[in-house]
């Protein structure tokens, strides 16, 4: 049974679900763009953009008050997507809020093929 996944369209990135394994059509990272095996997949991981809301009021008051930056940024961590193979490492940046929605879909979907948690 196949199935497609795309996360974005341009630059595209496109999971071709099939079922031995997956087709990676990466064009934002073309080294990740190939044929991956279920069976090779030993973890994945989605790390959603953490920011918090409190950190972002406090940063933009400090510019207004004095017109510089001073609360640091350093507490927050970009989205991503990583699959760890025994051959490979896939790190997936996710760059809008879709592509991490799609991500969630996607991993769901890896997670009932590859048997991985």
């Amino acid at each position: 049974m196949s199935e497609t996944i795309i996360l974005k369209n341009s630059p595209k990135m496109e999971f071709q679900l099939q079922d031995n394994g997956f087709n990676l059509i990466d064009g934002q990272t073309e080294g990740n763009t190939g044929f991956y095996w279920y069976h090779d997949m030993q973890s994945i991981e989605l790390n959603r953009l953490w920011y918090p809301r409190l950190l972002t009021y406090l940063r933009y008051g400090t510019w207004l008050l004095n017109g510089a930056p001073m609360v640091s940024c350093e507490s927050s961590k970009e989205a991503n997507l990583v699959i760890n193979g025994s051959q490979s490492k896939l790190k997936i940046w996710l760059t809008d809020v879709d592509m991490t929605a799609k991500a969630v879909r996607l991993v769901e979907v890896l997670n009932k093929r590859t048997k991985v948690s």
